[in-house]
């Protein structure tokens, strides 16, 4: 009975992200509709070309793309049936079937430097396309501007202040509102620009204290018309929200369970603002509650991108982020990563229960056979532990099932080791030797004489 106890416990899957696909290259950007029946995978290396599925990631098909090497992929906030994508040198692509097709608009971006696309916005359909290159100059002179679906593009357009560097750009349906985020070295302050005119004046609309923290991320909700947008380098209320005009923003107060990521923390906002899930460096932080509290997640590896698609109604549809060459999904809201793992199963390594596969570009090493206790390391690890993104990179241990099936085949086998250890003993025990044999049958002769001595008529003859 406390076995099958055991195993009641043991061997329930947990509920929330499962493993979708993996692709043959790392992963540039995903878009979802608003239902999640419709999704897109653009990939920079690998098969370097974009995947859509039109059922849910049920399955993945290779697009019929003119270019390859893609840097960047999005779809316009309000009519997400079109998509654009801009491979590393400045040509661009364009769907308007959710990605199933695609076409190369008439000409390339004027890029000051190739292999440095790092967003691109999709507005009015797919005719107005803002392509931001972050290096492209060192005064905010970032991006580009077509309003003709890339038969012509603007020369680079920005704020104009000296020593800024573009971060990421967003826009609402039809580009009245574009959104922009600079990091600032000269003394002015990083934060978040909008333009009204299709990028060719800003105004500073939002604040952020110069050093390390700045906006990752901005996306535009068209069901609320308002922008929510994520701060890199702070975990107490790291989440903003603009109001309809952009012009004002509002910090949420909440607090992640993990530093906002050093590479990435992009985010994604249900229909109704309920669910806001950020990619945080593969942190994975959940909110059900409009960014009040989060869950969190631990992914096995880096990732940067995420959607949530929940249609026109508050009922979650379909949440997926990326991890390195993977995307994951699920359509319940996820359970949390627990803070250890159980006691019951774990008497020896004081660890997480989290996804056994390292970090891209490091080695995993077993410290303990038996519980599967690992440790993510380079090749020369320092005390067990080595440092991978300005942390220690975190132990793990087998899953519940893994270890269950480990005990299990323990008792079996040693139940087959005393059966075949019995058997030996009774079937070939050895036997008396023959010296103590021949004595046992003369006193047995002996004994048979005294029960019936021999006559004297029987000893006469």
């Amino acid at each position: 009975m406390w076995v099958l106890l055991l195993l009641s416990v043991v061997l329930v899957p947990a509920m929330g992200w499962q493993l979708n696909h993996t692709f043959t290259g790392s992963i540039e950007g995903i878009t979802c509709d608003s239902t999640g029946q419709y999704l897109t995978v653009a990939q920079i290396f690998g098969d370097s070309t974009i995947y859509f599925s039109a059922d849910s990631g049920a399955t993945w098909t290779a697009a019929d793309v003119p270019t390859t090497g893609y840097a960047t992929i999005a779809s316009n906030p309000v009519e997400t049936q079109y998509v654009a994508a801009v491979d590393v040198y400045g040509n661009t692509v364009v769907s308007s079937d959710y990605g199933q097709s695609w076409s190369q608009v008439p000409s390339t971006v004027p890029l000051v430097d190739t292999y440095e696309i790092d967003a691109v916005a999709v507005a009015n359909g797919n005719s107005t396309l803002i392509v931001m290159s972050e290096s492209s100059t060192a005064n905010g002179q970032c991006l580009y501007v077509s309003t003709n679906t890339g038969a012509s593009w603007s020369s680079a357009r920005g704020p104009n202040l000296a020593n800024v560097t573009c971060k990421t750009v967003a826009a609402n349906g039809d580009a009245t509102q574009i959104v922009l985020s600079v990091l600032a070295t000269n003394g002015n302050p990083n934060g978040l620009y909008l333009s009204t005119d299709l990028g060719v004046s800003w105004t500073l609309v939002h604040s952020i204290a110069a050093g390390v923290t700045v906006v990752k991320s901005i996306v535009y909700n068209a069901h609320l018309s308002i922008f929510y947008a994520t701060i890199f380098g702070q975990t107490t209320n790291p989440v903003i929200r603009s109001n309809t005009a952009a012009t004002s923003w509002t910090e949420i107060v909440g607090t992640w369970p993990t530093v906002s990521g050093f590479l990435s923390a992009n985010i994604a906002v249900s229909y109704d603002g309920q669910y806001i899930v950020v990619n945080n460096d593969g942190q994975i932080e959940f909110s059900t509650d409009g960014g009040a509290s989060y869950i969190e997640y631990r992914s096995s590896s880096l990732g940067s991108y995420v959607c949530v698609a929940t249609g026109n109604t508050t009922s979650p549809a379909l949440f997926m982020y990326q991890s390195f060459q993977s995307v994951y999904m699920t359509n319940t809201v996820p359970n949390p990563s627990p803070t250890k793992a159980p006691s019951f199963y774990q008497p020896l390594c004081d660890a997480y229960l989290c996804p056994t596969s390292c970090p891209y570009g490091y080695s995993k090493k077993y410290v303990n056979a038996y519980t599967g206790c690992t440790v993510y390391c380079m090749s020369e690890p320092v005390d067990g532990q080595c440092v991978f993104g300005g942390s220690s990179c975190t132990s793990s241990c087998r899953t519940a099932g893994e270890l269950a099936g480990i005990i299990i085949g323990s008792v079996f086998g040693f139940f087959i080791l005393v059966a075949i250890v019995y058997f030996v003993v009774v079937r070939y025990s050895p036997q008396p030797p023959a010296k103590h044999q021949q004595g046992s049958e003369e006193r047995a002769n002996e004994m048979q004489t005294v029960k019936n001595p021999i006559s004297p008529a029987q000893s006469a003859v």
